[in-house]
């Protein structure tokens, strides 16, 4: 019986790291998009904290064409962070934020944020307009940045155990079909 099961088993477990691998793939990021308009292009930027303040290392940023009405996507972290920052632009210059969503991997949620309730930085004035939000930024600095303290998203946790039965389910119908694999080799002797 010993022997029987050693297979399986091993099939099992490997099938269970892959499926924890391959839910980590398909669950381990949110997708941002920014729709805005600039009068001047540069480079648009995203940071999360995660609890250890913003760093390069969890974000992601994106090209932005000048004076032309552009959607910025990427992909962040999916996790449900202590606050997110938009560095709408690397120039000064009109900034107009039309709109910002965000959308979580399969089984996930997704919202919006208004740029208006951003705590923003290096703006000289912000406004609502027909069009959106308009940014002007503040002479000579080139850093405008705008911080949102979290968002509706699912819990860490919620992934996790995403992750877990995934892995698990995957695992243990490895090891059954080995089982019955078995079995009928078995049969066969």
């Amino acid at each position: 019986m010993k022997r029987v099961l050693t297979g399986p088993v091993i099939l099992g477990l490997l099938f269970a790291f892959i499926g924890w691998t391959w839910s980590g793939i398909w669950t381990g990021w949110t997708r941002w998009d920014v729709t805005l308009s600039a009068e001047n292009g540069g480079v648009l930027k995203w940071y999360v904290d995660s609890g250890k303040g913003f760093s390069e290392d969890e974000g992601a940023n994106t090209g932005v064409p000048a004076s032309e009405r552009f959607t910025a996507s990427v992909l962040l972290p999916s996790s449900l962070p202590k606050s997110i920052r938009l560095d709408p632009l690397d120039r000064d210059g009109v900034i107009i934020i039309e709109s910002i969503s965000w959308r979580e991997p399969w089984l996930g949620r997704s919202g919006t944020l208004a740029p208006e309730d951003a705590n923003w930085s290096g703006v000289a004035r912000g406004s609502s307009t027909d069009y959106g939000f308009r940014i002007e930024v503040a002479e000579g600095d080139m850093d405008p940045f705008g911080v949102w303290e979290g968002y509706d998203g699912s819990a860490p946790a919620w992934w996790l155990l995403l992750r877990m039965v995934s892995a698990l389910l995957l695992g243990f119908i490895a090891f059954a079909l080995g089982l019955l694999w078995n079995r009928a080799v078995k049969a066969r002797i």
